[in-house]
């Protein structure tokens, strides 16, 4: 018999729908076919040719097909050439790209390009941890992103290794081994201070930062909004403070925190500052209410409380509080010392109050007598110029 073959490859990897077509044969006739697929004769098989002479071998896999022989009653044709079967071409990464170095805490973006439609499965290690698996399905165009959020780092630069293990094409079936790989280094993030907030009467001093370490008004540090404020500034009015840590490297890792300074106002007392007192016996000594002084500042502010206390040592340390009454210890004037407290705020000051004795008046007792000559009616009766004595009287005093 005179034919000819054509050879038609799987459709899958590992598939099995290639085949061998055998034409040129007479309609509707039975055929003893032989052949040898990768070395191993397969036949003799009768096959009938269909109306238009043709004699399909299917369900071929791939593999090399040779002596094809077609048998027509003890007439034999051998066709002499070879047909190689083939699976369909392997999926492909044409590239593997990363976004360079990276701070901790931050997305590690490994961007591929391939077979489109392929599953690329794949692993990676961050330092010495465990390896992840996974599998990025390339889009229609054959691209893909596989995105990593790194852990906290905080001591030295770490590599995180992303290795593809294979890239599978669902169509086909077919599967290609890859050894692709890509590294990005993790750099470690600052570690910025972290105060707690504070509460302070009347003002607060910024304590020394860390190495790296600065105070801002605003978030952002050197790039945002806010601007520089410096270790030992005196804060007068409450405010909310950031602290902005960068290791000055390439990439540049920053961290950030921040806390409120609250600055409460001192207490004000609205006394005089002055107590008196009028001494009877002028001995420079008297005895002083300090309860209704204390209840007088109070009614100003019912929040407040007051102590008093001989010296402003006393006073500072709070040991050695005096109560009322009080008597002087020093003649004429002495000074001592009221610690006013806000009882919400907690904050307190410290201001003197000095006690004042003034001698009472002294007046003569017996003033010069006034003698006047009565007038013709003898009766006894006539006026007198008081004033006359008063400068005997005061005796010196104003």
């Amino acid at each position: 018999p005179t034919f000819t073959v054509a050879a038609n490859d799987p459709s899958t990897c590992s598939g099995t729908d290639g085949s061998l077509v055998i034409s040129g044969l007479t309609n509707s006739t039975a055929y003893d076919i032989t052949y040898t697929a990768d070395g191993t004769v397969v036949g003799p098989t009768s096959l009938t040719s269909n109306g238009s002479g043709e004699i399909t071998i299917g369900s071929l896999g791939a593999g090399v097909y040779t002596a094809i022989t077609v048998n027509l009653a003890g007439c034999s044709t051998v066709d002499a050439d070879t047909f190689t079967l083939v699976d369909p071409v392997g999926p492909v990464i044409l590239s593997l790209t990363n976004n360079t170095d990276i701070c901790a805490e931050s997305d590690a973006i490994f961007t591929l390009v391939g077979t489109a439609d392929s599953d690329v499965n794949y692993s990676y290690v961050i330092g010495t941890g465990p390896a992840v698996n996974g599998t990025l399905t390339l889009d229609v165009l054959g691209n893909g992103i596989i995105t990593i959020t790194t852990p906290p780092n905080a001591t030295v630069a770490i590599d995180l290794v992303l290795t593809l293990t294979n890239i599978t094409n669902p169509i086909t079936n077919c599967i290609t081994d890859l050894t692709n790989t890509s590294t990005i280094v993790v750099n470690p993030l600052p570690i910025a201070d972290a105060p707690l907030d504070v509460s302070s009467c009347d003002s607060y001093e910024l304590p020394a930062l860390s190495a790296g370490n600065n105070y801002y008004t605003a978030t952002g540090g050197p790039t945002g909004s806010g601007t520089l404020v410096a270790a030992g500034t005196i804060l007068s009015t409450t405010t909310t403070l950031f602290i902005f840590a960068e290791t000055g490297t390439t990439p540049n890792c920053i961290d950030e925190t921040n806390f409120e300074v609250t600055i409460n106002p001192l207490p004000i007392q609205n006394g005089s500052g002055v107590l008196e007192y009028c001494d009877p016996d002028a001995d420079g000594f008297g005895t002083f209410d300090l309860t209704q002084y204390a209840n007088d500042l109070i009614l100003t502010n019912p929040n407040l409380s007051i102590d008093f206390y001989e010296t402003s040592t006393n006073a500072s340390n709070g040991v050695d509080m005096i109560s009322s009454p009080y008597s002087n210890i020093v003649q004429d004037l002495q000074v001592i010392y009221i610690v006013v407290s806000d009882n919400v705020s907690g904050c307190e000051d410290i201001v003197p109050l000095s006690l004042i004795v003034y001698p009472t008046p002294q007046i003569l007792d017996t003033p010069t007598t006034l003698e006047v000559c009565d007038d013709s009616s003898a009766d006894g009766i006539s006026q007198f110029d008081l004033s006359l004595n008063n400068t005997a009287i005061l005796n010196g005093l104003d």
